[in-house]
């Protein structure tokens, strides 16, 4: 897993190559660690769209901290699961409300008529999602994100401390203006998005109703994990 993503970050592979030597190596191990930065990492490549790497600087950071977790002795504990709550499940089952209360009120020969009505369903679902976004980046920086996995400037210095042979890598300026897709393409391809999103948003409002389900994962060493043992037994 180390090697094939300093490869992909050294633009050694390409997407597909990278996406390849992700799936080979989730199916060849049990390491819970090695599967969850497996699935961190493939948010941040187009298995798609043949390139060599596009990120930004803060994604290259995240990168690295992610070598440093897998070099390390260190290991992610089971994400704990929680449900949240927050006002736009209200708006979405409002919005759902009117658009059934509408519909039923369409007369049958006039049931073409429909579509028309998932046009402001779909603007309120998108807007939800927009606000969730929002808000989960407020949080995000709140719970200052620029150390995720790690709970901690401290506890990042010390694995790196006993990590031995770890080198962050450079960020290379030249990637720094890389895309996937060209503009007219990504245009297109957010309007298909868009179009799709409108005709599924009775679905997508559905969904939006129910709680976010919360997982949070932490960095934890082989020290923590005996302590946590001790206390337990003791207890």
């Amino acid at each position: 897993m180390i090697e094939s993503i300093r490869s992909y970050m050294d633009d050694q592979i390409t997407a597909f190559q990278f996406d390849e030597d992700l799936t080979e190596t989730c199916l060849a191990t049990s390491d819970e660690t090695v599967r969850w930065v497996a699935n961190e990492v493939w948010f941040y490549y187009d298995d798609l769209r043949e390139h060599y790497i596009v990120a930004s600087r803060a994604v290259w950071n995240y990168l690295n901290r992610l070598l440093l977790l897998l070099a390390s002795d260190a290991s992610i504990e089971a994400a704990t699961v929680r449900r949240e709550w927050h006002g736009g499940q209200l708006v979405a089952a409002f919005s759902l409300a009117c658009f059934l209360c509408a519909a039923a009120l369409v007369p049958a020969a006039r049931r073409p008529e429909l579509l028309a009505l998932v046009i402001p369903l779909g603007a309120v679902s998108m807007a939800i999602r927009w606000w969730n976004a929002r808000r989960r980046k407020r949080k995000l920086a709140t719970a200052r994100a620029e150390l995720v996995p790690f709970t901690s400037i401290r506890s990042m210095f010390l694995i790196r401390r006993r990590t031995e042979g770890f080198v962050k890598k450079r960020y290379p300026d030249v990637i720094a203006s890389r895309r996937i897709r060209w503009v007219g393409e990504e245009v297109l391809l957010g309007g298909y998005r868009i179009l799709i999103w409108v005709i599924l948003s009775p679905f997508v409002v559905l969904v939006q109703m129910f709680p976010d389900r919360v997982s949070e994962a932490r960095v934890v060493t082989p020290d923590q994990e005996c302590a946590r043992d001790a206390l337990s037994l003791h207890a």
